[in-house]
């Protein structure tokens, strides 16, 4: 009864700090051109603090915002810029009266998806890695491309959850929630993705691990 009763407590004290993260996400996507960097820490928080015990979330996800807030932006507004060029392309194709116009519509939609994917997983490599804009962009296309069904399933479940919100006028408090819990449950489909890419620890390291005190808790 008593490690019920502890479950219990564990399972509402990471509801709340999904809440609490999930907040911080959303305030500080309120300038538009900081997205991006507030979604890599909304991921680093998550993944790190919620899912790893490790430090407090409203912390972490600061020192990742900080950290990534320059790049953030100048990601954000490439992403907004390619996501603009898809959208009157799109409308153009609309206005097409051919068959032509279908064609390029199932393009540009397809489009719309891939370049979805592709933020999603630059954002979550910029919570990971340390890479200049070009050489993340390229990383996270090929990552996209390569890792196809999950880069499908993070695009068509964010898109299902939009659609939710606007289709099905969801109770506004939830948008407090939804996204938190979506990227809980998005950690257990990309972080074996992301282990891919990264050097495992060898044992005659230890040494070099133990000087240095590294927390390698994205290894575990």
């Amino acid at each position: 009864m008593e490690n019920y009763g502890n479950k219990i407590i564990q399972l509402l004290n990471h509801v709340g700090q999904i809440i609490l993260v999930n907040l911080l996400w959303l305030i500080c996507c309120t300038p538009v051109i900081t997205m991006a960097g507030a979604t890599s820490s909304f991921y680093y928080a998550t993944i790190k603090s919620i899912r790893k015990g490790r430090g407090y979330p409203w912390k972490e996800f600061f020192h990742s915002f900080l950290r990534t807030l320059l790049q953030g932006m100048i990601l954000t507004f490439l992403f907004v810029l390619a996501g603009a060029g898809v959208f009157f392309g799109r409308e153009a194709a609309g206005d097409m009266q051919s068959i032509a116009g279908v064609y390029l519509l199932m393009f540009y939609d397809a489009l719309a998806v891939l370049l979805l994917g592709i933020f999603f997983f630059s954002c979550i490599n910029l919570s990971r890695f340390y890479m200049k804009t070009g050489k993340l962009l390229r990383f996270s296309t090929i990552m996209a491309l390569r890792h196809l069904p999950e880069m499908l399933l993070v695009s068509g479940g964010t898109l299902g959850i939009c659609f939710a919100f606007v289709k099905w006028n969801v109770p506004i408090f939830c948008i407090l929630v939804v996204p938190g819990i979506a990227v809980y449950f998005l950690t257990f489909l990309i972080e074996p993705v992301l282990k891919k890419y990264m050097v495992p620890v060898n044992q005659n390291e230890d040494s070099k691990q133990s000087e240095s005190k590294e927390d390698l808790w994205y290894l575990e």
